[in-house]
């Protein structure tokens, strides 16, 4: 979680490089919109964590995998190794454990 999100989304791109040169990995962002692995990370500030969280399981996912990374603010940021109180894993991500 950090508030530079174009940081974080520009970090991300350099750590998940390798994705965007797999076959499956570029279909999916091609599928998405999205020109590359930076475009689908999970980044922003705990609210827009959150809310980004919510809208793929509504979209109806059916796993949700997510990889922490961070940057050399990530210090700065205590936030990010707690997570986001918002989402239970009991709860909220009850569709991925019921399957």
């Amino acid at each position: 979680m950090t508030p530079d999100i174009d940081a974080a989304r520009a970090e991300a791109a350099k750590v998940f490089e390798v994705c965007g040169t797999l076959p499956g990995y570029c279909a999916m962002m091609h599928r998405e919109g999205a020109e590359g692995p930076g475009d689908l990370a999970v980044v922003g500030t705990e609210d827009r964590v959150a809310a980004q969280i919510h809208g793929i399981i509504a979209s109806g996912a059916t796993e949700f995998v997510g990889a922490l990374f961070t940057g050399d603010d990530f210090a700065a940021h205590p936030q990010a190794a707690r997570g986001t109180g918002r989402l239970s894993p009991t709860a909220e991500l009850s569709p991925f454990l019921d399957g």
